[in-house]
């Protein structure tokens, strides 16, 4: 296993890789860099829209009959129960199924117990929270910033690598070169105020009219990334809905593995706007709006998602 920060140093792909973690952000960077890595067609498969045992049928329908290559992108990995499946595909992987890249997302921060994980076949990324000296490293990498404006950035966003993309994409944007080395704190300021948090909070908290007035401020990279958060926190969702069916309260909510305090501090307040039915809806949703996106269509789609949710 390699974590995000070691695996950025050289990245590499492998035909089957698990990238894991509770950074979207960063699960997203490796993703696309194994995804372009592909010279073919992509799918995407969603254990949260199907069951386990369609998603695997779908994997298997491919053969040496059809030898252009594919990446086949499995979100939700984590639903993943029987290991017995995913033994006999990789058996055949160097066969049958040689011209097939597959990539497994999983939402959480364990990386399954069974054997076949602890095999060379398997490529596994960890994308969890950076320790500071990456995170500046990071910074640095989405925009040719100064030191002075990392840390102006990642104090106004408070080290959300969302929101600092975010920031650092609009930097590179709207100011050339030799300018953007020596960007304003309160240019800074201005832009860490319209990041896709505040369109992601409001669509969660059912504020439908502040979730319209944000996606002013979005640039296309922000409306793409928005898919995948927005994908997370009805993961985190239905883990803290679990729990606290559970009767899990104070200490325990603070050491929830993948599931950060701060996140359940905020989702809490919009647990009662969610019914199991509700999250399945607003998926749909999501997978409607993903679809468009990946097509290069993003006129209209967040505000129909805004509606529809």
């Amino acid at each position: 296993m390699s974590y995000y920060s070691q695996w950025i140093k050289q990245p590499k792909s492998n035909q089957i890789s698990w990238v894991l973690g509770s950074e979207t952000v960063l699960i997203d960077e490796v993703v696309q860099f194994l995804k372009f890595s592909v010279k073919g067609v992509s799918t995407v498969l969603d254990l949260s829209e199907m069951s386990e045992s369609a998603m695997f049928d779908r994997l298997f329908q491919h053969s040496l009959v059809d030898t252009e290559q594919k990446f086949v992108l499995v979100r939700t990995a984590e639903k993943i129960t029987d290991f017995g499946k995913l033994k006999l595909w990789l058996g055949l992987s160097k066969t049958t199924f040689s011209n097939i890249r597959v990539c497994f997302v999983s939402y959480s921060d364990e990386i399954p117990e069974d054997y076949v994980f602890k095999t060379s076949k398997i490529m596994i990324v960890k994308c969890s929270k950076l320790n500071p000296e990456d995170l500046v490293k990071w910074t640095k990498r989405q925009a040719p910033i100064s030191d002075r404006s990392v840390r102006a950035i990642l104090d106004h966003t408070a080290g959300s690598l969302a929101d600092t993309k975010s920031v650092c994409d609009k930097l590179s944007t709207i100011l050339d070169a030799s300018k953007i080395n020596n960007v304003s704190s309160g240019m800074i300021a201005m832009l860490a105020d319209e990041t896709p948090s505040e369109f992601v909070d409001a669509v969660l908290s059912i504020d439908k009219p502040r979730a319209i007035k944000s996606i002013d401020h979005l640039s296309q990279d922000d409306r793409y990334r928005i898919v995948a958060l927005l994908d997370t926190k009805l993961s985190q969702l239905v883990k803290l809905q679990g729990l606290l069916r559970s009767k899990k309260v104070g200490r325990e909510l603070a050491h929830i593995p993948g599931l950060p305090y701060p996140v359940v501090q905020q989702l809490i307040p919009v647990c009662k706007f969610y019914s199991s039915s509700r999250i399945s809806n607003c998926r749909q949703y999501l997978a409607l709006v993903d679809a468009y996106h990946n097509q290069g269509v993003y006129s209209g789609t967040l505000e129909s998602l805004v509606a529809l949710w």
